[in-house]
């Protein structure tokens, strides 16, 4: 019985010192990365929007109904060129329409241009006979002066007893005669003169109503032209040219007309100029200037990083949230085509950057060999410069194979590596970034006792 205690209690003690063993038998390999010689950028993120240099959005400016319909999406367009008609019989009728009041207006002009020319005849009538009014008014005073001098020869004959009574009677009624026939001829210039005025009356009467009949052509003319110009605008035609985009509508499909026109197409001028409209946050528009390069990443091509510099920053601020943002105009070459309208593009605008300098990688500051993280302003640290310089420590393999401490200074950072502005560390020299470890098969007396 004791025998066989003693023996479970040996194999107990082998067991655990086996156990032991194979914990504390384990050794360490460090995961390394290398200081690089390189610049860091200091960015400003940002999120936008790919959209064409031009894009304009093609309307109806009458209502009716849609004829036809000659594009499709994506097909190119020169400017000028059908893309859509509306039904145009309402609208040729009404140029019938106002081609014939046209024709009216002008054979009424016509009435009334020889009206005007009537009344100049009349005008003209009207002085002659004035004129021959005033030369028989001349003749009645010269026969009214013969007969004066010859009643006056009777008076002095009769005086003298020459003369009977009968002969100066008959002086005297020729005499008076001949005052009523001038006093007649006067008052008949009277009457030719108002003639005159009442025949120039007419004729400015006249002219008045030939430039009425005028206007009235030229109203009907403007009429006309604006039926012919609707019907003109039953085809809407593309204002530059480029790639249809965008087409909301087809063939039988009613358009109606209000203050608010309905897109009906729309045409991007050059697809292989493009621009990314970026939102910028208030707090980094700041630093930036017209010029600087900016680089981008689509989700349609996420390997691939485009290059563009900044055209405009627009003063007029968005709010969304009571977050300020500001547009900016990001140039995007696109000779490949492979950005499209409306893409989503994720925005690194280089605001400066160190030159060339030795970098540290961020993950060598996250490291300690008590597996407690150090620096944790460094972690996820955004890549703003300071003037000030920074202390930390970073860890290196040592001859014996153990973490070895390096003090260092550092600089501005980005997201992947920091400024190295003092510290003796030298280009392509490994820090320790990481620990891995591997177990070692653990026995006693060559039999294995881990497990």
């Amino acid at each position: 019985m004791r025998l066989a205690l003693v023996a479970v209690l040996l194999c107990t003690l082998i067991v655990g010192l086996g156990y032991t063993y194979s914990q504390e038998d384990q050794a360490s390999t460090f995961i390394t990365a290398p200081v690089e010689r390189g610049t860091i950028s200091s960015v400003v993120k940002a999120t936008g929007a790919v959209e064409a240099v031009v894009t304009v959005d093609v309307s109806s400016q009458l209502s009716g109904r849609i004829a036809d319909v000659f594009v499709n999406f994506n097909d190119p367009v020169k400017a000028g060129q059908p893309i859509a008609q509306l039904d145009q019989e309402i609208f040729a009728a009404r140029v019938n329409e106002a081609r014939a009041v046209l024709k009216v207006a002008a054979a009424t002009a016509l009435v009334q241009k020889a009206a005007l020319e009537r009344a100049g005849v009349a005008v003209a009538n009207a002085r002659t006979a004035k004129k021959l009014a005033e030369a028989q008014s001349a003749a009645a005073k010269a026969r009214q002066d013969e007969v004066e001098r010859d009643l006056q020869r009777k008076l002095e004959l009769a005086r003298s007893g020459s003369a009977t009574d009968r002969e100066l009677t008959q002086a005297r009624a020729q005499r008076d005669t001949g005052a009523a026939d001038f006093r007649a001829s006067v008052e008949q210039i009277n009457m030719r003169e108002e003639a005159i005025a009442i025949a120039e009356a007419e004729k400015r009467m006249a002219e008045a109503n030939i430039e009425n009949a005028q206007a009235i052509v030229e109203q009907r003319q403007a009429a006309l032209d604006q039926a012919q110009l609707d019907l003109g605008r039953t085809v809407l035609r593309a204002p530059i040219d480029g790639m249809i985009i965008k087409r909301d509508v087809n063939p039988g499909q009613t358009v109606a007309v209000s203050l608010e026109a309905k897109t009906l197409f729309r045409i991007a001028n050059d697809l292989r100029e493009m621009e990314v409209h970026g939102k910028i946050d208030e707090a980094d528009v700041g630093g930036l200037k017209i010029g600087q390069t900016a680089f981008f990443t689509v989700d349609a091509f996420p390997e691939r990083t485009f290059t563009g510099r900044v055209l405009q920053i627009r003063k007029s601020p968005e709010v969304v949230q009571n977050v300020v943002t500001y547009t900016t105009i990001i140039s995007a070459p696109n000779p490949e085509l492979l950005l499209l309208p409306g893409m989503t593009a994720a925005l690194r605008i280089v605001v400066s950057d160190t030159g060339e300098i030795l970098k540290v990688p961020n993950q060598a500051f996250r490291f300690r060999p008590n597996g407690m993280s150090s620096r944790t302003d460094q972690q996820g640290r955004d890549q703003t410069p300071s003037s000030a310089e920074t202390s930390a420590t970073v860890w290196t393999v040592g001859s014996d194979g153990r973490p070895v401490p390096v003090a260092v200074k550092l600089g501005v950072s980005d997201d992947q590596s920091t400024q190295l502005t003092a510290g003796s560390l030298t280009q392509d020299q490994p820090l320790i970034v990481g620990i891995a470890h591997s177990r070692k098969p653990a026995g006693l007396l060559g039999i294995r006792l881990g497990f």
